[in-house]
């Protein structure tokens, strides 16, 4: 005798979507940065607006602009986001480009860059980040109807464990260059 279950495809998004809401939720715990407790995880329907990815981004990040291109089909979102981890790699960007070491700083700020390079494994959907003057620019592009966004904020959270180490790295460098070019400049006066 066989038994059968039956599952309606609005459940499987709902628990998909869901599911997807609990994973941010845990790792937003596992971060020190816990979700408001009054936030709802179930998700009726599966659009981005119940996703409680933005509220993660909102609790991370100083948000200074969204936007949003296309239709449902097609969207290209981009969330121009800031910190003080940010704004201090921003300030480092500033002063290494008047020195020698601005090409190896601007690789490695390219290899930051690139961590926020990911499609979503399962569905239609991707996300990269760049740096602009304004701060840290996030584009997610795909349809947002079938996007799980752990998957990006796993990404996120890789990032700002490399920006961390690469700011203290590249700090350090700059105050030795500036201690050497300040030596350099008393010998020869």
């Amino acid at each position: 005798m066989s038994k059968v279950c039956f599952l309606t495809v609005q459940f499987l998004e709902e628990a998909r979507y869901t599911a997807d809401n609990l994973l941010i939720a845990k790792m937003m715990s596992d971060r020190g940065v816990p979700l408001d407790p009054g936030l709802m995880f179930y998700v009726r329907n599966s659009h981005d607006d119940s996703s409680l990815f933005f509220d993660a981004i909102d609790k991370l990040f100083v948000v200074k602009s969204k936007i949003v291109e296309g239709d449902s089909v097609d969207e290209v979102m981009t969330i121009t986001v800031t910190n003080s981890h940010i704004d201090g790699w921003l300030d480092l960007n500033k002063k290494i480009s008047q020195t020698s070491m601005y090409e190896a700083f601007r690789m490695s700020q390219l290899g930051l860059e690139s961590n926020l390079l990911s499609s979503s494994d399962y569905f239609d959907g991707s996300f990269e980040g760049e740096f602009t003057s304004e701060g840290l620019q996030l584009k997610i592009c795909g349809t947002s109807y079938y996007m799980l966004y752990h998957e990006f904020l796993e990404d996120i959270f890789s990032f700002i464990d490399m920006l961390n180490k690469q700011f203290t790295i590249w700090e350090e460098l700059y105050y030795e260059h500036n201690e050497r070019s300040q030596r350099n400049t008393y010998h020869a006066s």
